[in-house]
């Protein structure tokens, strides 16, 4: 978990540093630097030299004499290749000096595979450690499917920097191409000092415990309180983290996978309290399908309540005939003849 200070001062200037192959006015670089300079921020996107074909030298030359000295009024945002840029120069700062922020965006160090032509300018690492004292916050923005770096290289890195990681699903590498030309995340970031609303970040939460429960990930208990609440129909009500683990061990007897359409979830944040409705697919045990699209759609609603950043309780609202097999309840309901198809 990143550490940062109780108050952050506010962002007066912005120096932004573009990645591989990129520009000032690629991607969402225009965007963010007119969003900002209209909220009264300086910004100052650089102009690396020769984008396509990178020196370290005069890259770093270049964000060195736009960064000048900086002070805890400035912030950093770097991409890719610029995140390892940023870095260096700052590692190579004499005297006494402080950044407001740094966030980064497909942050990384070292060699990628995807892109060997850039062995050589990855070939020095950085000493990210020794930032951390001198960045007041400390961020890393990701993507779930990262085609140049890999999402563990940028966890890496995070933790290097003892950084917040945010996950923004399906970004890509956050080009232009991945349909990435804004990028509110960054002007949230900077404008609130590194801290998006208690309502922002629950709703992160919840999208993160859907992607746990489909992953079957363990880690979905460390987003509960010691005694958070489940209800589940036909389950009834449970309570505390074994019996989290009780429900999941008794769900696994009923559905052999399950996985939740996220992107395409309704999500209303009110208070302590954030409430879903979505849909959700899966394996039964015995490997039938569903939901059948007829009778089964797969919808469920689930109510999360919060006590901080962490969950307290969750009802789920859903039918646990996953398949459609209580057929006494479907006959009478869909309205078809006791045991016909």
């Amino acid at each position: 978990m990143s550490t940062s200070p109780a108050v952050i001062p506010d962002a007066r200037r912005v120096v932004v540093v573009h990645g591989f192959g990129a520009s000032p006015t690629a991607h969402w670089f225009p965007s963010l630097a007119r969003a900002l300079t209209l909220g009264g921020i300086a910004v100052d996107v650089v102009a690396l030299p020769s984008p396509d074909e990178p020196d370290a030298d005069l890259w770093e030359e270049a964000v060195h004499t736009a960064l000048g000295v900086p002070d805890e009024g400035t912030w950093i945002v770097a991409h890719s290749l610029g995140a390892v840029t940023a870095l260096r120069v700052l590692a190579s700062l004499d005297g006494e000096w402080s950044v407001g922020g740094l966030i980064l965006v497909s942050g990384f160090t070292g060699p990628l595979h995807s892109l060997p032509e850039l062995d050589s300018y990855l070939a020095d690492d950085v000493d990210a450690e020794a930032l951390v004292d001198r960045t007041a916050m400390r961020i890393v923005i990701r993507s779930d499917a990262d085609t140049y770096v890999p999402p563990a290289a940028s966890d890496e890195l995070a933790g290097r920097l003892d950084a917040t990681v945010y996950v923004q699903p399906g970004a890509g590498h956050f080009l232009g191409d991945d349909g990435i030309t804004e990028l509110p995340l960054v002007e949230a970031l900077v404008r609130s000092g590194g801290r998006r609303s208690a309502s922002a970040r629950r709703i992160e939460l919840v999208k993160e415990y859907f992607r746990l429960v489909d992953a079957g990930d363990a880690a979905l208990l460390d987003l509960y309180t010691d005694d958070v609440e489940l209800y589940f129909p036909k389950f009834g009500v449970t309570r505390g983290i074994d019996g989290m683990r009780d429900f999941a061990k008794r769900m696994g007897t009923l559905v052999s996978t399950l996985e939740h359409d996220i992107d395409g979830l309704e999500i209303v944040s009110s208070g302590d309290r954030v409430v879903v409705e979505g849909r959700e697919w899966g394996t039964t045990a015995d490997g039938t399908p569903w939901p059948d699209g007829r009778i089964s759609t797969g919808r469920f609603c689930n109510v999360f309540t919060f006590r901080g950043d962490l969950i307290s309780s969750v009802h789920i609202y859903t039918d646990p005939d996953f398949a459609s097999t209580h057929s006494d309840a479907v006959d009478a309901l869909f309205g078809r003849s006791a045991g016909s198809l």
